[in-house]
């Protein structure tokens, strides 16, 4: 598949965005996702199992919810075989420091 990128910026109320939101988990958990922009529309399978990551910041001018949902497109995975955490996004173990000689 090509790569294809398609996003939407727009204002709206809470309720819209709830709504589009809405939709937008209908095709999450029928396994289509679908979405369009004018005559641009962008239709992804989605497989049973995805990473996610939620993402929440506040700041004295600006507060924001992400929402990252992605997967491997040819990669088959099941809840028995998907690590805890996302590739790429494990935790490393702590170094260790050796004690300093002499000591």
């Amino acid at each position: 598949m090509p790569a294809h990128t398609l996003e939407i910026l727009t204002r709206l109320t809470r309720e819209e965005v709830a709504g589009l939101v809405e939709g937008l988990l209908d095709g999450l958990k029928d396994g289509n996702f679908k979405m369009q922009k004018g005559g641009e529309q962008i239709e992804l399978q989605v497989p049973r199992v995805v990473d996610m990551t939620i993402t929440a910041k506040s700041d004295e001018e600006k507060t924001a919810v992400s929402i990252d949902v992605s997967w491997r497109t040819h990669r088959a995975e099941t809840p028995d075989n998907v690590p805890e955490e996302p590739a790429g996004r494990r935790k490393r173990p702590a170094a260790r420091r050796k004690p300093p000689a002499g000591r």
